[in-house]
């Protein structure tokens, strides 16, 4: 599938669960969602998921973009239902990285979900959607932590320290 998204860096593409949107992050700041329908022409019937006919490319068009965030985007992850993107950019507030979530079709993104005087960056949803696993800087060094969908916040899940060069 050929198409021009745009004449800028595309930083993370990613489809969602279903494969019915595509969000690209771009270096002008914004997310696209793109909506594709895989079976433009209709009568695809028992074709594989994320497939077209023969010789037939999908119909892919603009739904809608995320904005209100102030600096390029550098992940992106869909929540199961594809209802949400979480996402890291360079930030509003403090820090170096914060982490934020849009609901598509809503047209602007929220004030930082998590913003803090670290790097806060590489958001991944669970697939309930109760909990935000992130990498941070907060402790010195690169560590995982765990958010609740309550916005408590559980100690790290994982120390970088914790491994050396040495195990496997």
């Amino acid at each position: 599938m050929a198409f021009s998204l745009l004449f800028q860096v595309i930083d993370d593409i990613k489809f969602s669960p279903s494969g019915e949107f595509l969000a690209a992050a771009s270096h002008d700041n914004y997310i696209y969602v793109y909506r594709i329908d895989w079976d433009p022409a209709g009568g695809g019937a028992g074709q594989p998921k994320g497939m077209c006919r023969e010789g037939e490319p999908p119909s892919i068009k603009l739904h809608t973009k995320c904005k209100g965030h102030s600096s390029y985007v550098t992940h992106i992850d869909w929540s199961a239902d594809g209802s949400t993107i979480a996402f890291g950019a360079f930030p509003i507030g403090f820090g170096t990285q914060d982490i934020y979530m849009y609901r598509i079709g809503e047209g602007l993104g929220t004030p930082p979900f998590v913003n803090t005087a670290f790097n806060d960056y590489n958001p991944e949803l669970s697939a309930d959607g109760q909990s935000l696993l992130f990498v941070s800087d907060r402790n010195g060094s690169e560590d995982i932590f765990l958010l609740q969908a309550d916005g408590f916040l559980n100690n790290m899940v994982f120390a970088n320290s914790a491994f050396t060069d040495e195990q496997e």
